[in-house]
Order: structure tokens, then sequence, then C-alpha cells
């Protein structure tokens, strides 16, 4: 896997997403358990992201927050995937936001204002200040 992205919550690295050689885009959840030192693939609920690498995440309130990145534009909730490779043939940069809940396994897109936010954008960093996610600019349209 290349440009993915992980996150520590509660003695727990989350993976989601990145681009791997063999399979191409992903947006896949797994989880690492530094306890056992074991890995899991997660099967989550709810909306979850398009497949996509070069995103950032934070955790904010005992979430993960998933912004951005970059890949094939399709549909990420069909539960089959397509033969025909030219249906995902076109790319782009994302500004969307996901919020998944570790604890329920559920991913959630909420609604928000376009209004102030960040132009669709791939590998930049961002962290929480004071309740605030703050996207520090990479590559973007």
């Amino acid at each position: 896997f290349v440009m993915q992205l992980l996150v520590l919550w509660e003695k727990k690295l989350y993976l989601f997403g990145g681009l791997n050689r063999d399979i191409g885009w992903n947006n896949d959840v797994w989880v690492f358990d530094t306890e056992t030192e074991k890995w899991s693939k997660l099967m989550t609920l709810g909306i979850r992201p398009s497949p996509r690498d070069k995103h950032s995440a934070v955790v904010w309130n005992d979430k993960i927050i998933v912004f951005g990145g970059f890949g094939p534009l399709c549909d990420s909730n069909e539960e089959e995937e397509s033969e025909d490779e030219g249906d995902c043939a076109k790319f782009t940069w994302f500004n969307d936001t996901f919020i998944f809940d570790p604890s329920l396994c559920s991913w959630d897109a909420p609604k928000i204002s376009l209004v102030n936010c960040p132009v669709p954008c791939a590998a930049h960093s961002a962290t929480v200040f004071n309740d605030t996610m703050i996207v520090f600019w990479g590559k973007g349209l």
C-alpha cells in the first residue's frame, strides 16, 4: 500500500484507504491491535468514502475524521465491484468529509457547507486545534 493513512485510537491503529499496485485504490478499513499485534479487516456500516489515497485524518471526540484525497470517480457503496474497468476511469481530487466511529464501526457523511471549505486537495496534512480541524495544503485542482 502507498499513501494510506494510519491514526491511533485507544491502543489501536486504524488504516483507511490507500493505493495498492495489485488492486488499485481501496476504501477498506483495517485495524492493528497494538496489544495482540494482529491486523484485522473491519466490516463497516454507513456511507463510506470512495476509494482514495493521499487523504488526511484526525481523531476528534473519539471519532476519526477523514478529509479529501485523490482517487477514481465511482460509487464506493456498490455491493459488487464492476467488471468494466471503464466505470472508474476518471479521477479527481476530493474535498469531502467523512466521520468514522470506531466504537460502532460505522461511517457518516455529514452535510458540510462548502463556504470556507478547503478546495479539493490531496497529499495534505491535517491536525485538530481547539475543536477545529486545520488542513495544510497539498496538491489541488
